[in-house]
């Protein structure tokens, strides 16, 4: 795939993360004054989930969205690579082409993008205030701090803190006002399992135990 066009649809996805992202982390303000919560900090975890793709339209036929497999290798904010595994083959204005392979990392604040064979085809170094989204992952999120009504859920996704795995997870459901439902790993730090069905983890493994969740850390206000 040409420069140009994988720009165009690496931009087209991180529109889409950002709005998701926008979505994820509205916090409420309470009467008495302006709320400013922690925002966790990740622990480092690899993840494997399903996200919508690249939307494409053949002629006057409605757009088609497709859906890709990413496996995201985290350590840090400034650390990360996030590689799609899985892609449908679209048609582009001369042949198809296919995701698969290709892949987004930060190290430290130089941003790259590489196709499947491993070639640099973007880089860029990003400005330190600069937050870091990971592809189309959603930022991390207060839940305890945040005060929002959440309740006990099961989820698809494999889910293991270190070696202890659970195949039917137990985590965290938030229904938003609007209908989307936004599911967390059963954990303090605000790791998401799935937003709607934009975006669904398959399995998850942190390096790490599970840290907490205090339902006294916050009251429980209405978002």
């Amino acid at each position: 795939m040409a420069r140009s066009q994988t720009l165009r649809l690496s931009l087209a996805l991180l529109m889409v993360a950002a709005i998701t992202a926008t979505a994820f982390v509205v916090i409420s303000v309470p009467a008495e004054g302006q709320y400013s919560p922690t925002i966790p900090t990740w622990p480092a975890f690899a993840m494997t989930y399903e996200t919508n793709g690249v939307t494409y339209s053949i002629g006057s036929a409605p757009p088609v969205t497709t859906r890709e497999v990413g496996r995201l290798d985290y350590q840090s904010a400034t650390h990360w690579t996030d590689t799609v595994i899985e892609a449908p083959t679209v048609p582009v204005s001369v042949g198809a082409t296919s995701r698969t392979g290709f892949s987004t990392q930060l190290r430290g604040r130089t941003y790259t993008e590489s196709n499947a064979d491993g070639g640099s085809i973007y880089s860029d170094t990003i400005d330190e205030d600069t937050t870091r989204t990971v592809g189309s992952m959603p930022p991390p999120f207060p839940i305890a701090e945040s005060g929002i009504n959440t309740e006990v859920t099961t989820t698809t996704a494999k889910v293991c803190f270190l070696d202890e795995c659970v195949e039917i997870a137990p985590s965290i459901l938030y229904r938003k006002v609007s209908g989307t439902e936004l599911v967390f790993a059963d954990d303090a730090r605000g790791i998401p399992l799935r937003v709607g069905e934009s975006f669904v983890v398959r399995e998850l493994h942190i390096q790490g135990v599970r840290e907490a969740l205090d339902p006294q850390r916050a009251p429980q206000r209405e978002s």
